[in-house]
């Protein structure tokens, strides 16, 4: 583990940036991480153009999936439906400073796979 990527998770963990409850979240979904236990619920406000514009995470787990939820939070404030659609694993690699081993995947996916959740399901919302 590099220091970079030390810092980045401990800082995040210790000092969760969005966590809490929205009231009337446009978007709000929960993940579980069944290999390990954690789970996470995510929350997105948009404006009437569809971009974010407030977020707020409640996740019981390990430090990479805590931290990772946060940092993830922090970055899409300001981003459209489109552009959540488009992050991948890669871009939360990124965000941490690398890589991360293979046992370690789910956890730090596990913010990534909510927000994709969670746009399926208002895409589908708006449609019916």
């Amino acid at each position: 583990m590099n220091d970079v990527y030390r810092e980045i998770i401990l800082d995040h963990y210790k000092y969760p940036r969005n966590q809490g409850v929205l009231d009337n979240p446009d978007i709000e979904t929960t993940q579980a991480n069944t290999s390990c236990g954690d789970t996470l619920k995510l929350q997105l406000k948009l404006n009437k153009q569809g971009k974010v514009v407030k977020t707020a995470f409640s996740c019981h787990g390990c430090a990479i999936s805590t931290a990772v939820s946060s940092l993830l939070t922090e970055v899409i404030e300001g981003k459209t439906i489109s552009e959540l659609e488009e992050l991948g694993p890669e871009d939360i690699y990124k965000l941490i400073g690398g890589p991360v081993t293979t046992g370690r995947v789910s956890c730090a996916t596990l913010a990534l796979r909510a927000l994709k959740q969670g746009v399926k399901a208002y895409k589908l919302k708006g449609t019916k």
